[in-house]
């Protein structure tokens, strides 16, 4: 296992390798509580460097810049998304990319947006997505995909346009199959693109008996176009308390179905896998890390002493080997954890 070398405060949020020699890790430093540069880091086969992001013009109040998605397509070619905020002007479009030599930055489509995540296919087709507008609070912000055709991005039309409706996550399998996961008002939310359109897939939702629940799906990966998996939680609110409830969700090419998760008071951030018979799951309940695996036919939980005390965010595989990257940060300390062949 291999640790990120830094001791700067901060947090790892998303994580991208191309094979066992070559991955990068973002997230951020950690200054006075607010998360306000950006950390990236590059695994070159035997140790994890830190590698200087493009320069974010600072303004007075500051401005906080948050890399939130990482996609490598080759060693020269890496792109990050997020966002830069400023209490006074709201968020922003963070956009960078990597030539094999420095970070620079590249204009998005929207200029008040953020981006959540990204997913590439090749140089000249790569998507990311977030929300646009809704000021400094987001109150009215709506959902945002962004495609880029190698020369520029250009915000695509999808058929949900409202401030009730998330996009989380994004992965593009091929030129017309491409997966959004998110949540409309408090349900589960699909919408595939076909080369074309943007559609709506019917999902299931889990059902609370007391109180009322909000949906959050983190992530989406594919292993195949019949083989996709999405993870997220539900909150459920009442008069007991609140509680988490780890919401998994599987397509088998023709409709998406909930599958049992271990019970817990579980958040489920990201999920990945190999092969069909090998998915694996990261996320944490209250003072504990949680790694779920799928064996084929069901999720269990498996421990992981030394990531226990961590926030872990995303993972994703380690193309020819049997590894996985996975980047989060520790409790209390807000050290980043970046983890690997475990």
């Amino acid at each position: 296992m291999a640790n990120a070398d830094t001791q700067s405060p901060g947090i790892i949020n998303s994580v991208a390798a191309i094979n066992t020699n070559e991955a990068w890790a973002v997230g951020n430093t950690l200054r006075n509580d607010l998360y306000d540069q950006t950390l990236f880091e590059h695994w070159n086969g035997k140790i994890w460097q830190v590698i200087p992001g493009a320069t974010i013009p600072q303004t007075n109040p500051a401005t906080h810049a948050v890399p939130m998605g990482v996609a490598e397509i080759a060693t020269n070619n890496v792109w990050v998304v997020g966002r830069i905020f400023n209490i006074i002007t709201g968020n922003q479009p963070l956009i960078e990319h990597w030539n094999g030599t420095n970070w620079r930055l590249v204009p998005a489509a929207r200029g008040t947006s953020q981006l959540q995540g990204i997913s590439a296919l090749a140089s000249n087709n790569i998507w990311a997505l977030g929300s646009s507008g809704g000021g400094t609070d987001q109150s009215s912000s709506l959902p945002l995909v962004e495609n880029w055709n190698g020369v520029a991005w250009s915000a695509i039309k999808t058929p949900i346009n409202t401030s009730t409706t998330q996009f989380s996550a994004i992965v593009a399998l091929s030129s017309n199959n491409v997966w959004i996961a998110g949540e409309q008002g408090n349900a589960t939310l699909f919408e595939h693109w076909n080369g074309t359109d943007w559609s709506i897939t019917p999902s299931p939702n889990i059902t609370v008996s007391q109180g009322f629940s909000t949906t959050y799906m983190n992530s989406i990966r594919a292993l195949t176009p019949d083989d996709i998996w999405s993870v997220g939680y539900v909150n459920n609110y009442s008069s007991s308390g609140s509680i988490n409830i780890p919401l998994i969700e599987h397509w088998n090419g023709k409709t998406w179905k909930l599958i049992q998760s271990p019970a817990g008071n579980i958040v489920l951030s990201a999920v990945a896998g190999h092969t069909a018979h090998d998915v694996w799951a990261i996320g944490y309940q209250p003072g504990q890390t949680i790694f779920e695996h799928w064996n084929g036919k069901n999720w269990s939980l498996v421990a992981v002493p030394e990531l226990q005390g961590a926030t872990l965010n995303d993972l994703t595989i380690i193309p020819n080997s049997s590894g996985l990257l996975v980047g989060g940060g520790t409790f209390g300390t807000e050290l980043p954890i970046l983890a690997d062949h475990f």
